[in-house]
């Protein structure tokens, strides 16, 4: 109720219609509404350190291919570079392991970290909003 005292959007009506597209572009603009207000509010500065936060784990999930990618070229010059000079086994084997732990990281540990931020940063945005309201 308080979103859509702030707001005037309703978003169980939208929900009440079906329409996933409708409902998210109702909740966006409330969002959206709403982050003006709440950066001149006292949850400001937590606001803000939850949204980075968010922000950082969404963006770092996003670069995977990059990152991944370059990771395995890492390995691949390392392990080349070995074959044909046949010096220091170490370090193909370091590359090796890191990049086998960036694709854990990658595809077990990122997307529940990012869940987890946005979570933070969705409670801390709507209890901003519940004491804008009162």
């Amino acid at each position: 109720m308080a979103i859509k005292r702030h707001t005037n959007l309703d978003i169980e009506a939208a929900q009440a219609g079906g329409n996933r597209a409708e409902v998210e572009a109702v909740i966006n603009d409330a969002v959206a509404q709403l982050r003006n207000r709440l950066w001149q509010s006292d949850h400001t500065e937590r606001l803000r350190i939850h949204n980075t936060d968010y922000g950082f784990a969404r963006n770092l999930t996003g670069l995977r291919p990059v990152w991944l990618s370059f990771s395995v070229i890492s390995a691949a010059v390392c392990w080349i570079t070995y074959f044909l000079s046949m010096t220091q086994l170490f370090w193909p084997i370091v590359a090796t392991i890191v990049t086998a732990l960036a694709f854990v990281l990658a595809f077990a540990v990122l997307p529940d970290y990012v869940r987890r931020k946005a979570h933070h940063y969705a409670e801390t945005f709507l209890a901003a909003v519940i004491d804008l309201d009162s």
